[in-house]
């Protein structure tokens, strides 16, 4: 991983893009005896709010969080990676703040959104856990650092005073499952993270939610009920690609190890590249 992060980096030097412009703001929470309790939440969702307005972010966040997170001066890759995990992060003081996210196809686009908002998380509360140069953050799942950025996540793609709008509607529901299907296409979020919000906000009482989430495994498994169309990811870096080969060329190599693509693949992005350079000439 650190490997792909150094030809990536080689790219960003390459166009002169290298001088850290900023950073997200790194908090430390102070915490109560006990677990994830509600002296931490309070301060989780406070700094969940206070990032959605220093972004600007009225609404709903979803598929917009890549673009969103790069506006935001954070590098945010997409890679096929192994399904031993969804994402990670790292941050130096030289290269800043980076995000990366498992795009396998088999995931859904659902679980990826709240990934990067996971990894955000990290980069907020445990900056001080990243050691090295861009040395990536990695703790055993279910730990506290863990519930926190998942906690984080969940404030953030799913801001509580617009939940406070589906309370009515969720519990006057005769088929709450079909109707929280149909809420999470708003929120941009996965079945599962709207689930444990409408729980952790004490819509659904302990075993309504045992319930739906049993009901949930029994219909649709491990999928995602009625996902999202994939979501282009990568932007950022396909343009930086794309202006150093108008630049100086770039080898198809180069491409597949900065995208983690196949030399295949590469090929025919260049190919595609050349054509439009030569289109603009006229």
């Amino acid at each position: 991983m650190l490997e792909r992060l150094d030809e990536y980096w080689s790219v960003v030097e390459a166009l002169g893009e290298d001088r850290v412009i900023m950073v997200p703001p790194s908090y430390r929470l102070e915490r109560k005896p006990g677990a994830l309790n509600s002296w931490i939440k309070a301060q989780i969702q406070d700094i969940a709010d206070r990032t959605r307005s220093v972004l600007g972010l009225e609404g709903y966040v979803g598929q917009l969080i890549f673009q969103m997170l790069e506006d935001w001066h954070i590098h945010v890759l997409a890679w096929k990676l192994d399904h031993s995990f969804d994402g990670f992060s790292a941050y130096s003081e030289r290269r800043g703040a980076f995000i990366i996210i498992n795009d396998d196809r088999s995931i859904s686009e659902e679980r990826k959104i709240f990934s990067a908002a996971h990894e955000l998380g990290h980069l907020l509360f445990h900056r001080d856990q990243y050691r090295g140069e861009g040395v990536v953050y990695a703790k055993s799942r279910g730990n506290l650092d863990e519930r926190i950025a998942n906690q984080f996540a969940s404030y953030f793609l799913i801001p509580r005073n617009r939940l406070d709008e589906c309370k009515i509607v969720i519990k006057r529901s005769r088929n709450k499952l079909r109707d929280v299907i149909q809420l999470k296409h708003e929120f941009g979020v996965s079945v599962q993270a709207l689930l444990y919000a409408l729980h952790d906000e004490g819509v659904l009482n302990g075993p309504e939610y045992g319930y739906l989430r049993k009901e949930l495994e029994k219909r649709y498994g491990v999928q995602e009920p009625h996902p999202m169309p994939y979501v282009e990811k990568n932007r950022r870096v396909m343009r930086m690609l794309q202006q150093l080969h108008a630049e100086e060329g770039v080898s198809a190599s180069k491409v597949a190890a900065v995208l983690g693509i196949s030399h295949d693949e590469a090929a025919r992005l260049l190919a595609e590249w050349e054509r439009e350079d030569d289109g603009s000439e006229f």
